[in-house]
């Protein structure tokens, strides 16, 4: 163009050379080497959030569209925008409406799809569950598709939560047949049991709101016109959750990312860089199915991959050893930083290189005289890292070593942190979709109802039978050894009443109250009672009432001449005696008022048929 760029405006400068440079720790990329992929690694804190920070801002500044997952929320809180960019996170209010029909088409689009919802890590007899998951998944998806139902929340309700033999109906005549069939009522469980665990993130998408695809986002941004669609220019999706909800959504996220990746690699074949993909703690996330294809291929279709680690060991834990070690080999572009163990310094080491290092061994002889006397040299050649691995362990942070591909030799680097204003919030949680029960008229607040079962219900029927089909209703709140204590607290008192009420028996030198006379004394009980007992005492509880029965009988006096101390026998009487019944009722009295301060309930008094103790004299 010569000396006419001076006077060409930016669009018409940016229409003439389309390829603009972009930059990784404020160092240029080579010539479009972006889309060899770039793989940054570092324990944390050492500056891998700063250079994928600085790489998103530069994005946004030229209009490209990016997919950043975040897990600690440092990128939406200084990027996200709302009326360009999108926020997946099934527990965020933000969160659009979004199905998995809406991104699978074809058999084999489900397949794919299952792959990421439903990983496995090894073979042996766990790889046959998650095989058996993932084409009962993928039958029943096409089943509902054939049927027009093909929505979450039919897939939860008809899939997940539905009667095995149900299940079985529906796939019928699939290969899915032999799965579900009743007389392998086992294993059918075991199998839906594996998808369950694995897509119970499906149950928490929300049902209102914007309805979003992955796959129209992908194939709008193909289409895209910068020039005239401004406004949607460097849209971005940020594929974020809580280190919280991670064991819930780790499935979904997995399945997002993997779709946009597939979708991308569908589109036609350009050399101009059209979509980033930042995931930084690339561990965290399942197993990636699309993610080795897209480092393979996905260049040949404008898609450059920006992954960061914190350990080897945790990329061999996800992928295995040798998957680990291919990944890292197609990250051609790589950013070390300070490292914490030395099996991943050991690992940054041979990737910065090493060098053929020649030098000269000395020997020396000695003899008896000095012409026996000689120093030899040898030359030697051997082969030593660039940086040792304790030097990587040493590294200050936001410092490190940056290696590009095509022979570039690696160089030292320092980053340069840049305060942003946040913009945004990094969660903000999503109310739930689920109706509040409404009260049944006629019924108390804790009425059982068909709307308002009973706390200790449950909505299994197998957990409310004993076995047998018979219902059983557990109790909720008391331990089995509360109705014990309790019951021998009971009967304690109960006895306790019992023996206060006999501490006020009828005086035996008195007129019984149940007996109108009194039995002559025989002249053996005289004899057998000594002269010399002493009289009994009066109880406590006789104490306690002040009633002395040698006070109140007049009969008990101490007639003179005869001594006090002594038993005296009451003479026989063929009479019939008056009853003191005021005496009693006073004695009943007292005693039922023990009870009540005992808090022991009144009791029937059983009838007596034979004698009374009163009847006796004792």
């Amino acid at each position: 163009m010569g000396w006419k760029w001076h006077l060409c405006s930016p669009k018409e400068l940016t229409a003439a050379f389309p390829y603009r440079p972009s930059h990784l720790a404020t160092v240029v990329y080579p010539w479009r080497l972006e889309q060899s992929h770039a793989m940054l690694i570092g324990t944390t804190g050492m500056g891998k959030t700063v250079a994928m920070s600085d790489m998103i801002a530069e994005a946004r500044a030229k209009g490209q569209r990016c997919v950043v997952f975040d897990l600690t929320g440092a990128f939406i809180e200084h990027f996200y925008q709302a009326d360009r960019d999108i926020i997946l996170n099934p527990l965020d209010a933000r969160c659009p409406q979004w199905s998995l029909f809406d991104e699978c088409r074809t058999e084999g689009e489900f397949w794919a799809a299952a792959e990421a919802l439903v990983p496995h890590d090894g073979g042996g007899e766990a790889q046959f569950w998650v095989i058996a998951a993932r084409a009962l998944f993928v039958e029943f998806c096409l089943k509902l598709v054939a049927e027009g139902r093909g929505t979450n929340a039919a897939l939860a309700r008809e899939l997940m939560t539905a009667d095995l033999s149900r299940v079985h109906a529906m796939m019928r005549g699939t290969i899915a047949d032999p799965l579900t069939a009743p007389e392998a009522a086992r294993m059918a469980e075991s199998i839906r049991a594996v998808f369950n665990v694995n897509a119970k993130a499906l149950k928490l998408l929300p049902t209102s709101g914007r309805r979003f695809s992955v796959r129209d986002w992908v194939e709008e941004g193909d289409h895209e016109d910068e020039g005239t669609n401004a406004e949607r220019s460097g849209s971005m999706v940020f594929i974020s959750a809580r280190y919280v909800d991670m064991s819930v959504c780790a499935q979904l996220l997995t399945l997002w990312l993997d779709t946009a990746m597939n979708t991308l690699m569908t589109m036609p074949r350009t050399k101009d860089l059209k979509c980033w993909f930042f995931i930084d703690e690339l561990g965290a996330l399942h197993r990636l199915p699309a993610l080795e294809k897209g480092l393979q291929t996905a260049r040949n279709f404008g898609v450059a991959i920006v992954t960061g680690i914190h350990a080897y060991a945790k990329l061999k834990e996800v992928y295995g050893e040798n998957m680990a070690m291919t990944l890292a080999s197609l990250a051609r572009t790589k950013l070390i930083l300070g490292t914490a163990d030395r099996e991943t310094a050991t690992w940054c080491s041979d990737f910065i290189g090493h060098r053929q290092v020649r030098d000269m061994e000395e020997g020396y002889t000695y003899g008896y005289n000095n012409a026996r006397d000689a120093v030899s040299l040898t030359p030697r050649k051997h082969i030593e890292p660039l940086l040792l691995p304790d030097q990587l362990m040493n590294l200050p942070r936001l410092s490190g070593f940056i290696k590009f591909p095509d022979g570039f030799p690696a160089a030292p680097v320092r980053l340069k942190p840049i305060d942003r204003e946040k913009i945004a919030h990094v969660f903000v949680g999503r109310a739930k979709d689920r109706q509040p029960i409404q009260q049944v008229e006629g019924k108390s607040e804790g009425g059982e109802t068909a709307d308002n079962p009973p706390a200790n219900h449950s909505e299994h029927p197998s957990s409310n039978d004993d076995g047998a089909g018979k219902p059983v209703v557990p109790k909720q709140g008391t331990l089995p050894l509360e109705p014990v204590v309790e019951a021998d607290a009971k009967q304690s008192r109960q006895q306790a009443a019992k023996r206060a009420e006999k501490d006020i028996p009828d005086d035996p030198r008195k007129p019984s109250g149940k007996s109108g006379h009194r039995r002559k004394s025989s002249p053996e009980a005289h004899k057998a009672t000594p002269r010399n007992s002493r009289p009994l005492l009066p109880t406590n509880a006789a104490l306690r009432k002040g009633d002395h029965p040698d006070e109140k009988d007049p009969s008990n006096s101490v007639k003179e001449g005869r001594r006090s101390d002594l038993p005296r026998a009451n003479p026989p009487s063929d009479k019939p005696q008056a009853v003191d019944r005021t005496a009693q009722r006073q004695r009943e009295a007292e005693a039922r008022k023990l009870m009540l301060e005992d808090g022991v309930p009144e009791q029937d008094q059983p009838s007596q048929e034979g004698p009374d103790l009163g009847d006796f004299e004792l």
